[in-house]
């Protein structure tokens, strides 16, 4: 598990941040929606605030059964010249990036079950990340975000969970939902769960309830996020066979979850006190 920490500077606290997690892309399968995927690129880069998690699976090249065949074979030139072929392919998709990456709008990208691994033993993911200059999240993480704005000293820390996601998920949301409800949330202390893999696209609000540590006691309200964060590979093309259509299972919500991030406060006069983060979402 990977802990990074990540700088977000505001003009004023009340503005609001937007985060823009994707996964399960999977760009180089003809069945993907290369057109929806430039289309979150450009509203990523063109919203203010915006800043992006790669929550595994951009590609598709490889799934595990694949690379254990290649890596059952000894170390010569056509791993090699493989290698040359992937890496060609990878600073290709990386020129799709590089706006948000000039940006620094891209916090980091997570580790999927489909990936290519160099005859180094490094992947073709950790090498995107070095061309995006991004941080490699492993298949986990803990993502410290810190907002400050300018002409303040205030500073709020907002704990993000990012993982790629595991399992089937089965033919319903609920089986998602109760997978992190259950299994995630109460092993896990953070503001927002992100997970994707399972293809499907939903954000649950989780309210808690707690009491102040110091001071004058007073209840305290502070809102959770569930989030599975969406695809972008179809389940069903005319001519083309998927697992999907292996299993029977229903078409892909296509698309990414939006969740948008703002402090929360209370105005006594000229001062305000701060109670957390609201958040809000949309498809």
């Amino acid at each position: 598990m990977e802990i990074i920490d990540f700088c977000v500077r505001l003009k004023k606290l009340t503005d609001r941040v937007t985060l823009m997690p994707v996964g399960c892309v999977h760009y180089d399968h003809p069945n993907c929606d290369r057109d929806l995927f430039r289309r979150f690129l450009d509203m990523a880069e063109s919203t203010k605030n915006c800043y992006v998690i790669g929550m595994g699976d951009l590609r598709d090249l490889a799934r595990t059964t694949y690379r254990d065949y290649l890596s059952s074979w000894k170390k010569d030139d056509s791993q090699e010249n493989l290698d040359r072929l992937v890496r060609k392919d990878m600073e290709e998709f990386a020129k799709m990036w590089y706006p948000l990456s000039r940006k620094k709008a891209v916090i980091g990208l997570l580790e999927g079950n489909h990936f290519f691994r160099f005859s180094d033993g490094t992947t073709d993911t950790q090498y995107l990340c070095q061309l995006l200059e991004c941080k490699y999240m492993g298949k986990s993480a803990f993502i410290r975000l810190y907002v400050s704005a300018e002409n303040t000293s205030t500073t709020r820390t907002l704990v993000i969970l990012a993982h790629h996601g595991y399992g089937s998920g089965g033919r319903y949301i609920s089986t998602d939902v109760g997978q992190m409800e259950r299994n995630v949330e109460p092993a896990f202390e953070a503001d927002i769960y992100l997970s994707s893999h399972t293809h499907k696209r939903f954000v649950v609000n989780i309210p808690t309830l707690g009491v102040n540590r110091r001071g004058k006691g007073k209840i305290i309200e502070k809102p959770k996020l569930l989030a599975k964060t969406g695809a972008f590979l179809r389940g069903y093309c005319t001519g083309v066979s998927s697992y999907a259509e292996d299993k029977l299972l229903r078409p892909t919500d296509l698309g990414w979850v939006t969740i948008y991030v703002q402090l929360r406060t209370k105005s006594y006069g000229d001062k305000q006190d701060d109670v957390g983060f609201r958040f809000s979402h949309e498809y």
